[in-house]
């Protein structure tokens, strides 16, 4: 079977990669110039920095043979919080916010409708935690399944006894409420990850060997369009029309969506900051966090969302992500954030990279991107995975799709 996949993303790649060693021809289609897409490194005078918190799950690359040569560590991560505290809450085993006092949850929560809608169901605590999120967007647009990426699906009250309890006794309790895995499971070890020890680029010429290797054609510089004026599926790539008979759109699915099924995606795009570096004068000393490590900041007088702390190239870097504010002072607010954690004073700001994030959508977006799934396999056009949170779970839609059509 003659196979196209419309975007070299680790996710397109990995699909590729699956349909190969099934006996599909594969041919990759990249508008950039080369593979990755958000997973490449970011590089700064020769020097590489993650681009975010990334790394993988183990076994998700076991099947495909990519595992070997990863690190495997147990994946630590934290919070600090501020949000109306009397004082700055940093906590170690949970990424949620942690708030003073106790969990007093709306007798009327929502759960299943608006970010807005989930985010009321806090109570007394909710007017806060609504204006820290609304750097995301407008609540009252997005659908409640965003608040993931928020990092505000459940919240974490340290001072409440009672917690547990209240889990237990309500279903609605146990969707809102955050218990860190040291005191839901005393003595239980975190769950192990996997990262490429030298970065995502070497990993990722790798892959691309990989591919070549297994008979993956790779077509990069080259942006695809889609025409629908057949019965066949007809794509165009520099002016030519390509054929085949299954296309996997591992690509952003606006413009598919539209000229496909009619759907049109306006929710529009979230626009972050990224400050990448690197800590000084501190040679081989112990960072206060097992590395990598991250956390996720809450605080509404900082633009700062997370911090992702790592070793890479013999050097202690950093990745911070923060919503994108005209006239903020990079480094005052950097070494402020770097306090409170317990961070190195002396660091070198490498580089500042503006991102839009699609990662939004509308509860009326995600029913008709579902809806769009029958109609889309119908044309032999095989979804990205678009309704999942997860990259391994975009690729296990993906892989589960070629199965079916695969002989």
């Amino acid at each position: 079977m003659n196979i196209a996949v419309v975007g070299a993303g680790l996710t397109g790649c990995l699909a590729a990669l699956h349909a190969a060693r099934r006996g599909a021809q594969v041919t990759v289609f990249e508008s950039e110039t080369r593979l990755g897409g958000i997973v490449r490194d970011v590089e700064v005078q020769g020097q590489r920095y993650y681009n975010g918190c990334q790394y993988f799950r183990p076994g998700a690359l076991d099947a495909l043979g990519l595992s070997q040569g990863l690190k495997v560590f147990p994946h630590e991560y934290g919070s600090l919080t501020l949000l109306g505290n009397q004082q700055a809450r940093l906590l170690d085993d949970c990424a949620q916010p942690a708030l003073d006092g106790q969990a007093e949850l709306s007798p009327h929560a929502v759960l299943d409708g608006t970010a807005l809608q989930r985010l009321s169901a806090y109570g007394p605590h909710a007017d806060r935690l609504i204006a820290w999120a609304s750097g995301f967007g407008k609540l009252d647009e997005l659908d409640q399944r965003c608040v993931l990426h928020m990092q505000l699906s459940r919240i974490f009250y340290p001072e409440d006894a009672e917690l547990q309890a209240k889990k237990v006794a309500d279903a609605e309790a146990d969707a809102l409420i955050a218990l860190p895995r040291r005191i839901r499971q005393p003595g239980s070890q975190a769950e192990p990850a996997m990262l490429p020890p030298d970065g995502f680029d070497p990993f990722l010429s790798q892959l691309e060997e990989t591919l070549k290797e297994n008979g993956v054609r790779l077509q990069m510089n080259s942006p695809v369009k889609l025409m629908d004026d057949s019965p066949g599926l007809r794509l165009y790539s520099r002016g030519q029309e390509q054929v085949f008979e299954q296309v996997v759109w591992a690509s952003n699915p606006t413009a598919l969506l539209q000229r496909v099924c009619d759907i049109r995606l306006k929710t529009p795009p979230i626009a972050m900051t990224l400050w990448v570096g690197q800590f000084n004068n501190i040679g081989e000393a112990p960072c206060p966090v097992p590395l990598p490590y991250y956390w996720q900041v809450f605080d509404d007088s900082s633009p700062v969302i997370r911090v992702y702390v790592y070793r890479l190239q013999g050097h202690l870097r950093f990745s911070v992500e923060a919503f994108e504010r005209p006239g903020v002072d990079s480094q005052q607010t950097l070494a402020q954030v770097f306090q409170r954690l317990g961070l190195p004073s002396e660091f070198d700001l490498a580089a500042s990279i503006p991102q839009l994030r699609h990662v939004n959508f509308s509860t009326t977006e995600l029913t008709a991107m579902q809806a769009s799934t029958p109609a889309l396999l119908a044309r032999g056009i095989i979804p990205g995975g678009w309704c999942h949170y997860g990259r391994e779970e975009k690729v296990a839609s993906m892989k589960r799709c070629l199965d079916q059509v695969l002989p």
